[in-house]
């Protein structure tokens, strides 16, 4: 078996998380839509040109882990078929608010008991998908914290679990952000700058701190991540290069 990457895309509201990972993966992955509307991109031409991705929205406010939990599950049947290689949870941001919502309003223990059964709760569905050894991506917001510079970035989710609980699930915890190209134009671009309280994460060696996302969103670092973790040799880009260049295939 080879432990496939697992990654935690964050970013602010509206910086292109969700199309950065659909251009990448297309009609190669499972989508858990557990936001609403969250993957609605891909039925906008403007957008998105590729296959129609397989989506299940999981949207309740009623024991939404459950829900989503049920959709990890049937992508994992994709996976073990053939035919998908990655699930994508978008985001698991809006689950884990969901989730903590209505843990507060049932259990009522005013112990903080739902914090430590939100983690619980939120841990089963991500492992379900390694275990099915698919590729594992998921979305999430970004949350600001201090009051010095440069601010903590972290995902937004309740409690420790931002901090804590999440990013220790996964191999990589990048950052998706706007900068500045060579003529002063705002392009996206990943970072990745792991620091004390920072949610930041490379076990693999393969993220470029300020790489530019092209057209085909996150490939490049899929790519690489896979070359890892299966030892085979892995395609870095030129020092300085910057942009992602034309993508190839992601061979699974």
């Amino acid at each position: 078996m080879i432990a496939l990457p697992t990654i935690l895309l964050v970013g602010p509201t509206g910086v292109g998380k969700s199309t950065a990972v659909l251009r990448a993966l297309k009609n190669n992955a499972f989508y858990v839509a557990a936001e609403r509307g969250a993957l609605s991109i891909a039925r906008n031409p403007a957008i998105y040109t590729g296959p129609a991705p397989d989506v299940v929205e999981c949207v309740t406010t009623r024991a939404p882990w459950i829900e989503v939990l049920r959709a990890v599950r049937q992508g994992c049947e994709g996976v073990r078929v053939g035919k998908y290689s990655a699930i994508v949870i978008d985001t698991i941001s809006s689950l884990a608010d969901r989730e903590y919502d209505y843990l507060v309003a049932t259990e009522n223990s005013g112990h903080g008991r739902e914090w430590n059964m939100l983690a619980a709760h939120v841990r089963p569905i991500v492992n379900e998908a390694i275990a099915a050894e698919a590729i594992v991506v998921c979305v999430a917001h970004q949350k600001d914290v201090g009051e010095k510079e440069p601010k903590i970035k972290l995902p937004r989710l309740p409690g420790k679990l931002g901090e804590e609980v999440v990013p220790s699930l996964f191999d990589v915890v990048v950052r998706l952000d706007w900068g500045a190209g060579p003529n002063g134009e705002a392009v996206r671009m990943l970072r990745c700058q792991p620091r004390p309280r920072w949610a930041d994460k490379d076990r693999h060696g393969v993220v470029i701190d300020g790489e530019v996302i092209g057209e085909d969103g996150i490939l490049p670092l899929i790519r690489r991540c896979v070359q890892r973790a299966r030892g085979q040799a892995v395609d870095m880009p030129a020092a300085g290069a910057g942009a992602n260049g034309a993508a190839k295939g992601l061979d699974l």
